[in-house]
């Protein structure tokens, strides 16, 4: 009954509930932004400005400057599942950690009660 007692059990229980959960929600949303980023590859482009007489060089400029910048939705959501690629490294390290703790207090306590007993 002592182990109950142990802090270090409670913080790697707690560690490894914290990193289950970022665990799943990181496994979760990287496959959320990998289905939207190969949706969003399957698009197709949008006509060339080759297709418009009436669209000169500085007209074309000014008109597609948004749509040629780097920031882009896809860059956005890019963005987000590396992110979430930290998120689930995270959890996977807190688990980690989290079960060395338990198994730690599990150890320290059974040999405290066998020196006890001894």
């Amino acid at each position: 009954m002592a182990l109950v007692r142990n802090p270090a059990l409670w913080a790697g229980l707690a560690l490894i509930a914290i990193g289950g959960g970022n665990w799943l929600n990181g496994r979760v949303k990287i496959a959320d932004y990998d289905a939207v980023i190969a949706q969003r590859a399957q698009v197709e482009p949008a006509s060339s400005p080759e297709e418009f007489p009436n669209l000169n060089e500085r007209t074309a400029t000014t008109l597609l400057a948004p749509l040629r910048s780097r920031v882009s939705q896809t860059s956005y959501d890019e963005g987000k599942r590396d992110f979430y690629r930290v998120v689930l490294t995270g959890g996977r390290v807190l688990v980690l950690i989290g079960a060395f703790l338990v198994v730690a207090a599990t150890y320290w306590e059974h040999r405290r009660e066998a020196a006890t007993t001894a």
